[in-house]
């Protein structure tokens, strides 16, 4: 004989409700209705919906799935994998602890473990944390920051003619694969440990548009002079010896630009861009 275990449950109500979830063997299915809903999970796995308004879930530990509805949310997945869907509303999103799926626009942070984030039609900032991560913006002039990790992040991009809907790629440590996508895509450096030379730790960039796209590289450029430097281009010319320069060259295809930043004449800093580019002055931020 087998026994069939229910799911708690508990449903809100039109007005503003308060729900923490009551210890118990099994995970609940909790719906938050009309109103600004709190609701809290339990340490199991739970399904837990905020309902019209603008709602603030926690979801506890547990593989929870977190469904914000409609209103701008506040979705806290906790300990476990969770699934988190804001609901297309500007959110406020934290993964937690976890492998976890986020979809949804406005603010999320995938925060420990491999995570999935998804962006909306609208600007996003979706940011990986630690862990492996895979982030998707969509449509809308995003920012995407891997994070600590192995990342792959996809920018997305406009359906408009123009530039003024721009995604920013930030791949942090790690070798990281950015995918830049239709529209103007600026891919953010703010050290050189961000894309280590060699094939083990430097980044990959796909879709790099000459012309539309840039590098930005915010970085001190010269480790030997005081003060801060800007980076100078010098084109497909070898290392002078001067610190600060950067370079590009084709090998095998794909395009590599280079760094040095003490005037050694070896790289301290290296990108790898898929494909044979052209790279001028004007694709750099520096």
């Amino acid at each position: 004989m087998s026994l069939n275990v229910l799911q708690n449950r508990w449903d809100g109500t039109e007005g503003n409700d308060s729900w923490v979830a009551e210890t118990s063997t099994t995970g609940w299915t909790a719906y938050g209705r009309a109103g600004d809903d709190h609701m809290t999970g339990s340490p199991l796995a739970d399904l837990l919906s905020g309902g019209d308004v603008d709602d603030v879930v926690h979801g506890g530990g547990g593989n929870d799935r977190i469904y914000g509805g409609a209103g701008q949310d506040q979705l806290y997945g906790g300990d476990g994998n969770d699934l988190i869907d804001g609901g297309g509303q500007y959110d406020l999103i934290y993964g937690g602890n976890g492998n976890d799926v986020v979809l949804g626009g406005g603010i999320a942070y995938g925060e420990g473990g491999n995570d999935m984030l998804s962006g909306s039609e609208e600007r996003d900032i979706l940011i990986g944390g630690d862990g492996n991560d895979t982030i998707q913006g969509g449509n809308g002039a995003d920012f995407l920051r891997g994070g600590n990790g192995t990342d792959t992040i996809y920018g997305g991009g406009d359906d408009t003619a123009n530039f003024d809907y721009t995604d920013e790629l930030w791949g942090d440590a790690g070798k990281d694969f950015l995918h830049g996508g239709v529209g103007r895509d600026v891919f953010v450096y703010w050290t050189e440990s961000e894309s280590v030379p060699g094939a083990a730790t430097r980044d990959v960039i796909y879709g790099f548009t000459q012309g539309a796209d840039d590098i930005s590289l915010p970085v001190d450029a010269d480790t030997v002079t005081p003060d801060f430097q800007d980076f100078v281009f010098i084109g497909m010319d070898g290392f002078s010896g001067g610190a600060g320069e950067v370079r590009y060259d084709v090998v095998d295809g794909n395009t590599f630009v280079t760094a040095d930043m003490n005037g050694d004449r070896v790289a301290d800093f290296e990108i790898e861009l898929a494909g044979e580019i052209n790279l001028t002055a004007s694709d750099f931020l520096l």
